[in-house]
């Protein structure tokens, strides 16, 4: 996918007005309440048509103190919801803020409530970012087959992600004066002195 099969999504949905990049052709719904805002982005199906590929930037109201408090508490819900696997956690910058991004793995029968589901292996990038009494959590889930096809949406998507206030605070710098290019060479200058 080229930067031109990106739509850029602009929106104050999650209570803070954002934007950033999804693919153009993927489908995007607002979902919530009043504690829970997401914008859930839902992508191509697997090759067994049992899950959707999706993305998700949502926004959920916290009293946590900090950023490592509100995504342990949340990374405990997942481990208990979904009995999964931690895969790998670090520390990064989104959005101009300190980050927490924890890959997942676990297992769900699919498709649901039908009569020979099968165990398919899912996997998830979870980053999350605190904003303003919100913890902001972006979300990447795919079947396990399909999670390095569509890694690079999510990516896109963190990378490009901004709050408008972090925008408008930006200053752009113009040069001084115009440059003009010299057309003295030295040899020029050189001449000027002897005479």
């Amino acid at each position: 996918m080229g930067l031109k099969d990106y739509f850029l999504n602009e929106t104050g949905y999650l209570g803070v007005p954002c934007s950033f990049l999804r693919p153009a052709d993927w489908k995007a719904r607002e979902i919530g309440n009043d504690d829970y805002k997401a914008i859930f982005i839902e992508g191509p199906r697997n090759q067994a048509g049992t899950y959707t590929v999706s993305l998700v930037v949502a926004a959920l109201l916290t009293s946590e103190p900090t950023l490592e408090k509100a995504a342990s508490s949340l990374i405990a819900r997942y481990r208990s919801a979904f009995d999964c696997t931690v895969l790998a956690q670090t520390d990064g910058i989104v959005a101009r803020r300190t980050a927490v991004e924890l890959e997942i793995s676990f297992s769900m029968l699919l498709p649901p409530n039908e009569v020979n589901p099968q165990q398919t292996a899912i996997r998830e990038r979870h980053i999350f970012l605190l904003q303003g009494g919100q913890i902001f959590e972006f979300t990447y889930s795919a079947p396990d087959e399909d999670y390095a096809t569509w890694l690079e949406a999510f990516h896109i998507l963190v990378q490009t992600f901004s709050f408008t206030e972090d925008a408008q605070k930006t200053t752009l710098f113009s040069l001084v004066g115009d440059v003009q290019p010299s057309t003295t060479t030295s040899n020029d200058e050189e001449d000027k002195g002897n005479k």
